[in-house]
C-alpha cells in the first residue's frame, strides 16, 4: 500500500487509509473465507480430511489473531466506509470474491464450519458420517486393492468413491503405504504393480505416486 501511494504520489492521508484497509485485510484474505491460506484450513480441517502434504507447515500466523476483532476492525476502516457506498465496489469488500458479506462474525463462523463440515475448496460440506479412522478393514484393502487395479495410484479420489468409508487423503496415504511395503518385499517387480505405479495422472488428476503434490478432485 505505501509503495502503492508513493508511485502515485497520493496525499499521507491517503496512504494511511490504504495502509489501515490492507493491513487489516492481508490477515482476513490469509485467516478466512474460501481462499484462505491452505496451510491454515489444513489446521482447522478435521484430521481424516487433512492433507498429509501439509501436516509439516502449520500456520501459527492466524492462530494468533482474534479474527472476529481483525473482521470488525477491517469494517471500521476509512476506506471500507468508502468502498461500500458504492454497489459496484461492495464485492472488494471482502476476504475473496467468492465469499458473503462480511458482517462481524462472518469469518469466525466460516473457519467453524471448517472445523465441524470439513469444507472442500468450494466451500461444500464434505462427507462425515460413514469415515472411519484406524487400521483397514480386510473388506476395505479389499475395495482398495480393486480401485488400485482399475484407476491405479493417481486417481484416489475414484478409489475413495468406491470404499465410501476413507478420505481421499487417507487412501492416498494407503496407496503410497502399500507400495512401499511391496517394494521392501521385493515386489516391485509384478507386473501389475509395475503397471499401478507407472499410470500417469490423468487431467485434473490427484496425484502421482513419488510427486506429493496433491490437488483434491471433487468430481
Amino acid at each position: 500500500a505505501q509503495d502503492f501511494a508513493f508511485g502515485y504520489d497520493l496525499p499521507k492521508e491517503d496512504e494511511e487509509k490504504m495502509v489501515e484497509y490492507f493491513s487489516k485485510w492481508e490477515i482476513l484474505r490469509q485467516c478466512c473465507g474460501e481462499q484462505m491460506s491452505k496451510y491454515w484450513k489444513n489446521d482447522l480441517t478435521p484430521e481424516v480430511y487433512k492433507n498429509v502434504t501439509l501436516k509439516d507447515h502449520p500456520h501459527p500466523f492466524c492462530a494468533d489473531h482474534d479474527i472476529d476483532e481483525v473482521e470488525k476492525g477491517f469494517m471500521e476502516t476509512k476506506l471500507y466506509s468508502k468502498l461500500d457506498a458504492y454497489p459496484n465496489m461492495r464485492p472488494f469488500n471482502k476476504p475473496s470474491l467468492r465469499d458473503g458479506e462480511l458482517n462481524g462474525t462472518y469469518c469466525s463462523s466460516y473457519n467453524q464450519r471448517i472445523k465441524t463440515e470439513a469444507l472442500n475448496f468450494y466451500g461444500q460440506p464434505l462427507p462425515m458420517e460413514n469415515i472411519r479412522t484406524g487400521n483397514w478393514t480386510e473388506e476395505e484393502h479389499s475395495i482398495f486393492l480393486e480401485g488400485l487395479k482399475i484407476h491405479g495410484s493417481s486417481k484416489p479420489s475414484k478409489i475413495a468413491k468406491m470404499l465410501e468409508t476413507r478420505t481421499v487423503m487417507q487412501v492416498y496415504t494407503h496407496i503410497k503405504d502399500y507400495i512401499e511395503q511391496q517394494v521392501q518385499s521385493g515386489n516391485d517387480d509384478d507386473d501389475e504393480l509395475v503397471k499401478v505405479m507407472e499410470r500417469p495422472a490423468l487431467e485434473g488428476g490427484d496425484l502421482a505416486i513419488g510427486d506429493l503434490t496433491l490437488a483434491y478432485d471433487e468430481t
